[in-house]
């Protein structure tokens, strides 16, 4: 009688895998992940090359341009803001995020992610920029490079959308380059990659629709709305593009994430966290718009952004609505939400140079996409984007410069759309398209 003990094929039945098996499958895994990383060669290296020249930039800039007496590294404040926040997660208090006086208003994804940053900074006793300023804050050693890093994850989203949209190889190594000098004051100086990462899951999710994956662009987009729901301008044409059995579906799974994680803030700290609904606008105005001083006020005299946050989300809803109707072509679509995009900075009453940021990123890929000629506008888009970053002297010069610019960045992604486009809900394919077949990764 045959016992497992003595039939050494039905001992590995009963383990499973034999370690032959297990082997294969780690070397394939490993081939995989190589495949995976020669493919977005470009955005790991210049991650890299942004981690290590903003670090230069933060720690030597100072003492070479005698910038604040020279005695200074030049570290984001809204970085430090949102570190100070993440640090009530790990005192168990995430409930109380929204009155940690830090000014947090946006989703929480971000705090979390830097949550496990701020504990081992906090474990170490590492100097931290708040609630005092400090010439050389230890923790930004690792806070700095930790928050650059990942702050490259839209060079991942943007090659990867321009590899969907059927790119060729060269121009997307210059595609990520143009990015990668767009995105480096978003991450380094302004310090907010939860717009980098939240734009890039956004993209992610595109790609899913375009690949047929409903269920996976419902999730993705839902993460990218819990770290910046500045991406719910782009949701409705999303949801023109995808299957009409599964928008239910996108639209419950888009909110899920961020549900759960405002719950807890909600239920304990309802008055503090509705202000993210409010919006108001911290300390003095330093970019101020036409609208400032038609835009509602709170008590204390803070500006609040809530009621142009709707207008830019009913004209989202708009487009969404012919986009649904005309059934749009997905080059069609993105250059419909480099327009929401722009409307958003253009009607804010308080706004800051990285608000400009996702048109000009977006336009790039389009720019990419559609023109022979992409390192001659890419060097104009990227320009303006660049200069747009500094005062430009009164602020009416600024305000004027920053919708020329983007006026700049919407046509080069194609402009309004001509005539409404209208794609044959026959045959379901517009006349022209740069959709290309589907890639993998």
């Amino acid at each position: 009688m045959q016992t497992f003990e003595s039939n050494s094929t039905l001992l590995d039945d009963r383990h499973g895998s034999t370690p032959s098996d297990r082997n294969v499958s780690t070397v394939d895994l490993l081939t995989r992940v190589k495949i995976r990383a020669r493919r977005r060669r470009w955005p790991i290296i210049l991650g890299a090359v942004q981690v290590v020249t903003g670090m230069a930039y933060s720690l030597w800039w100072g003492p070479l341009t005698g910038l604040y007496g020279g005695r200074y590294w030049l570290t984001s404040g809204d970085v430090w803001l949102d570190y100070r926040t993440a640090h009530y997660i790990g005192w168990g208090s995430f409930g109380d995020i929204y009155g940690s006086a830090a000014g947090l208003l946006t989703f929480p994804a971000y705090i979390l992610v830097l949550a496990p940053i701020a504990m081992l900074t906090g474990a170490w006793h590492l100097s931290e920029t708040y609630p005092y300023v400090l010439q050389h804050p230890t923790a930004w050693l690792v806070v700095g490079p930790y928050v650059m890093a990942i702050g490259s994850f839209s060079l991942f989203a943007f090659d990867r959308l321009a590899e969907r949209l059927g790119v060729p190889a060269r121009r997307r190594i210059a595609l990520c380059l143009a990015e990668a000098a767009l995105q480096w004051p978003v991450a380094v100086i302004w310090g907010h990659p939860d717009d980098l990462i939240a734009v890039g899951l956004a993209c992610y999710a595109f790609v899913s629709i375009m690949d047929g994956k409903g269920r996976a662009a419902g999730w993705t987009f839902g993460v990218a709305v819990a770290f910046q729901p500045l991406v719910l301008l782009v949701l409705p044409l999303l949801l023109a593009k995808a299957d009409r059995s599964s928008i239910v579906g996108m639209v419950v799974r888009s909110a899920v994430p961020s549900v759960l994680l405002l719950a807890v803030p909600l239920g304990y700290d309802f008055h503090d966290t509705y202000r993210i609904v409010q919006q108001p606008w911290y300390g003095r105005v330093q970019f101020p718009t036409p609208w400032t001083s038609m835009a509602p006020h709170a008590a204390d005299g803070e500006v609040l952004s809530g009621p142009s946050h709707f207008l830019t989300v009913v004209a989202g809803v708009g487009l969404g609505i012919i986009a649904w109707r005309r059934l749009w072509s997905s080059s069609t679509l993105l250059g419909a939400m480099t327009i929401v995009l722009a409307l958003r900075p253009v009607i804010e009453p308080a706004i800051a140079p990285y608000y400009l940021w996702p048109t000009f990123a977006l336009a790039l890929v389009l720019v990419a996409a559609r023109s022979d000629r992409f390192g001659t506008v890419a060097v104009v888009v990227t320009g303006s984007f660049l200069v747009l970053q500094n005062h430009l002297g009164p602020w009416w010069v600024w305000y004027g410069a920053a919708v020329v610019g983007l006026g700049i960045a919407v046509v080069a992604g194609g402009g309004l759309p001509r005539r409404w486009q209208q794609t044959s809900a026959r045959d379901g394919a517009p006349k022209t398209s740069i959709e290309a077949a589907p890639v993998g990764g």
